[in-house]
């Protein structure tokens, strides 16, 4: 079933240190390898909130911040083969160029561009969000089930880099860490190991 997506939307746009605003503005249109995702949730992130109060080297404002997030894709582009209108999906942050030696090698985590949604693409602190063809292609999309709630598909972003904490820093079985802070992060490594 098709939803009929209006022509405008809310979003919030940071502009610059402290300096956030609420903006109805037109929703991006689409080409053929693009889709787009309505928003159901988007969570807040310790970067964003670096970014807020400091700005960030990577974001030029005006810009649309945030990128923990998980909606449902409510159009696709005619040459979008891996997604249908309907899918609910969750959306990481990193997108690796594609073009560079680490790309090319299956390195995308080394690759030295590394795009990101809420820095150099619009992110999800809107009620649509493009998801560009570079985006479905290298990008971390996964598609989950009605079993998990949106809420809970928007932390799948920082619950990898919790797993990446946990490879990087070789954790096993029996083996005694400490987790310094008892927020969402904190929580999640608790309760990994």
């Amino acid at each position: 079933m098709s939803e009929m997506v209006k022509e405008t939307m809310g979003a919030v746009f940071w502009n610059g240190p402290k300096d956030m605003s609420f903006e109805t503005t037109a929703i991006p249109l689409l080409d053929d390898d693009s889709a787009l995702l309505k928003v159901m949730a988007c969570a807040i992130c310790g970067s964003d909130l670096r970014t807020y109060f400091h700005g960030h080297e990577r974001i030029q404002g005006p810009q649309i911040i945030g990128h923990e997030i998980s909606g449902q894709i409510v159009k696709v582009g005619k040459k979008v083969k891996n997604l249908k209108i309907g899918d609910r999906v969750s959306v990481g942050a990193d997108i690796p160029c594609g073009e560079c030696d680490f790309c090319k090698k299956g390195q995308a985590n080394n690759c030295h561009k590394n795009y990101a949604i809420g820095y150099q693409f619009a992110g999800g602190f809107a009620e649509y969000i493009v998801l560009n063809g570079l985006v479905l292609n290298s990008g971390p999309i996964q598609k989950f089930s009605t079993n998990l709630s949106y809420e809970e598909a928007a932390l799948a972003e920082p619950l990898a880099c919790c797993l990446n904490g946990f490879e990087v820093g070789r954790v096993k079985s029996g083996m005694n860490i400490a987790i310094f802070g008892a927020g969402p992060i904190g929580q999640m490594l608790a309760l990994l190991a």
